[in-house]
């Protein structure tokens, strides 16, 4: 059955969380799993283009290496400082990824971008939309 999820993305940087982001979604009870993502120098790449969106931080490169530089950053909080590659050879950053049942409006389900599974959503709780009306006659 369809439910309607928040998903929580937190990042860790030394045990510290450091930022999290939102976003909702439909989905499927079996499709959930909650994960956690290590962040190394060596897959820094492929997490950044997997969850860029989700990540208080940006990354450069330069000719002496690699800069991870926070959004939100202060001088005397350690844990949101950039992180240069060249000084710090192991990167000790993590994402975790949680999902928790929340309510939602029917305008919610009706502006959700995935149309097909707005409409599945509905059909399960007997609720008629007027797209079904329309694909009837």
């Amino acid at each position: 059955m369809l439910h309607y999820y928040r998903v929580l993305y937190t990042t860790y940087n030394n045990e510290v969380k450091v930022g999290r982001t939102s976003g909702f979604t439909i989905a499927d009870e079996n499709e959930i799993k909650e994960e956690t993502i290590p962040i190394t120098w060596e897959n820094l790449k492929e997490v950044y283009h997997n969850y860029g969106l989700e990540l208080p931080f940006n990354i450069w490169n330069f000719k002496r290496g690699r800069v991870i530089s926070f959004f939100e950053g202060a001088f005397c909080d350690k844990n949101r400082r950039d992180i240069h590659e060249r000084k710090t050879p192991v990167l000790d950053m993590k994402l975790v990824i949680t999902y928790e049942v929340v309510p939602c409006s029917l305008n919610d389900i009706l502006n959700y971008w995935d149309s097909e599974k707005a409409i599945q959503y509905l059909r399960e709780r007997n609720l008629s939309c007027p797209i079904d009306i329309l694909k009837k006659s």
